[in-house]
């Protein structure tokens, strides 16, 4: 019986998303919209969305969602309410 060389741990591979227009390299393959919300340090006043392609509606994403990342995503933020102000 022979024993196997130790290897070195691969290097993780980071994933590359976008939140906001700014760049965020997480080594994790998914993450909840809390987790994204903290990483880009958004508070609970705003809507985190993930930006879909073509004519398919953007996607609201809560904080208990997980999502899958992919290398490229792009997530934005809104104001979670609009005061329409005063006439």
């Amino acid at each position: 019986m022979s024993a196997k060389p130790d290897r070195p741990d691969k290097p993780s591979k980071k994933t590359v998303i976008h939140v906001d227009r700014k760049k965020y390299e997480v080594d994790d393959s998914s993450l909840t919209g809390a987790e994204i919300r903290h990483l880009a340090g958004l508070g609970p006043d705003v809507d985190l969305y993930l930006e879909q392609h073509g004519d398919a509606d953007d996607r609201v994403i809560a904080d208990g969602d997980s999502v899958d990342l992919k290398n490229g995503m792009h997530f934005f933020s809104t104001p979670k309410y609009i005061d329409p102000g005063r006439v």
